[in-house]
C-alpha cells in the first residue's frame, strides 16, 4: 500500500514546471507538471483556466503553486472576474493565496510563498530553485511521510510541525492548543533574542560556539504540556514558592545591581511609544513583565527580586522533543545533500 501511494505521489510530483510573469517578473513554479508556457498581465487569466483544467482533468481538489512574490501577485489578479481570491496573512505577511474558480468552486489554486521555505540570491537560476524543491518535496515524503505541497504547509515552521505530528503523534498529543485568552497571556513572555551591540575587546581570547543551540535545549530540557491552570493573585499570596512552580507569571521585579557587576541585566521588557523602535531593552530598577517561570527562578539566582505577582497559568512538564531532535538532527549528519542539510 505504502509503494502504491509512493508511485501515485511521484507521478503527481514528478515534474516542477515553470512561468515567469515577464511584466512582473514573478517566478512561479507548479507542484503538477503540465504544458510550458510564458505569460504576461494579459494571459495570466488563461493560465488560471489552464490550471484548472488540470485539476478537473486529474479528479484532484487542487494545485499547489510557489510564487517568490504573493505580494505582486495579489495585485495582478485583484480584477479577473472569474475567480474567488483569499489570503492568509500573519503580521503583514503573505502566506498563501486561495484561488477559487466561480463556475466549479471545487477547482482551486494554492499559491504560496517560495521564500518561507528557501532563501535564495537573486542571481539563482529558476531551474535550481525548483530541483531544490523537488529534492526536499520528494525527501519529506519518503522519509517523514509529509507532503510540502499540503495547502496547510506554508512555511518551514508548519513542516516541521507537522514532521513532529506525523511521526511522534503519542508526544504530540501532549502539546495542547491554547484559546484566545491564554494565548494573549502567554504570548507576552515572547521576546525573541538580544539583539544589543556592543565592541568588546580582548587581546587574546577563546571563541565557543554551540553547535544546534535551539536543537540542544529542545533535546535536553523539558517543555510546558497540558491545559494550562490559571491562578489569581490570591493564590500567589499565600505560601508561594516559586521553586516548584512551573508555567507563566505576571510579576513586578525588582533589579539594583552591583555597580562593579559585569553581569547584563537578564529580564526584558518591551519598550513602547515613544520609543517602541528600540524593541526589547533589559532595565535595571523596578518594572513589570509576564516572564516564564524558569527565567525568573535564574534571575533570581542573580540578585532580582520578585515584589509582587498578579497572576500566572501553571503547567505539567516533560521532554517531549528529544527523540525528534535526534532523529532530525542525525538525517543532517548523513545527508550529502547540502539543500537537505540546510533544511534540517
Amino acid at each position: 500500500m505504502i509503494k502504491n501511494n509512493l508511485e501515485k505521489f511521484y507521478i503527481q510530483q514528478k515534474h516542477f514546471q515553470v512561468w515567469k510573469l515577464e511584466t512582473s517578473n514573478i517566478i512561479v513554479i507548479s507542484s503538477y507538471g503540465f504544458k510550458q508556457i510564458v505569460i504576461n498581465n494579459d494571459t495570466l487569466e488563461n493560465l488560471f483556466f489552464d490550471l484548472f483544467d488540470e485539476v478537473k482533468k486529474n479528479k484532484i481538489n487542487y494545485i499547489t503553486i510557489y510564487v517568490d512574490d504573493l505580494g505582486k501577485l495579489k495585485k495582478l489578479i485583484i480584477d479577473i472576474s472569474i475567480i474567488n481570491v483569499k489570503t492568509f496573512l500573519y503580521i503583514n505577511n503573505f502566506y498563501s493565496i486561495k484561488i477559487e474558480n466561480k463556475l466549479i468552486k471545487k477547482n482551486k489554486l494554492i499559491f504560496k510563498d517560495i521564500h518561507h521555505f528557501f532563501s535564495y540570491k537573486n542571481d539563482t537560476s529558476i531551474n535550481e530553485i525548483y530541483t531544490n524543491l523537488d529534492i526536499v518535496a520528494k525527501y519529506l515524503y519518503i522519509k517523514y511521510k509529509v507532503n510540502i505541497h499540503d495547502k496547510f504547509r506554508l512555511s518551514i515552521s508548519s513542516l516541521a510541525c507537522k514532521i513532529y505530528e506525523t511521526n511522534y503523534k503519542i508526544k504530540a498529543k501532549l502539546v495542547r492548543n491554547l484559546n484566545k485568552k491564554q494565548d494573549q497571556y502567554i504570548r507576552k513572555s515572547y521576546y525573541g533574542g538580544r539583539t544589543e551591540i556592543y565592541k568588546p575587546y580582548v587581546a587574546e581570547n577563546y571563541y565557543y560556539d554551540i553547535n544546534s543551540l535551539f536543537g540542544s535545549i529542545m533535546r535536553s530540557e523539558e517543555m510546558p504540556i497540558g491545559n494550562p491552570i490559571y491562578y489569581d493573585e490570591l493564590f500567589f499570596n499565600t505560601n508561594f514558592n516559586i521553586s516548584t512552580f512551573f508555567g507563566f507569571l505576571d510579576v513586578m521585579v525588582s533589579y539594583e545591581p552591583d555597580l562593579q557587576s559585569e553581569l547584563l541585566p537578564i529580564l526584558p521588557i518591551k519598550s513602547e511609544n515613544a520609543h517602541a523602535e528600540l524593541g526589547n531593552i533589559f532595565p535595571i530598577g523596578t518594572f513589570r513583565g509576564v516572564y516564564f517561570s524558569e527565567e525568573l527562578k535564574y534571575a533570581i539566582k542573580h540578585g532580582y527580586k520578585i515584589l509582587k505577582i498578579y497572576s500566572g497559568y501553571q503547567l505539567k512538564k516533560e521532554n517531549i522533543f528529544k527523540e525528534y531532535v535526534e532523529s532530525i538532527y542525525s538525517a543532517r549528519l548523513d545527508t550529502n545533500s547540502t539543500i537537505l542539510n540546510t533544511k534540517h
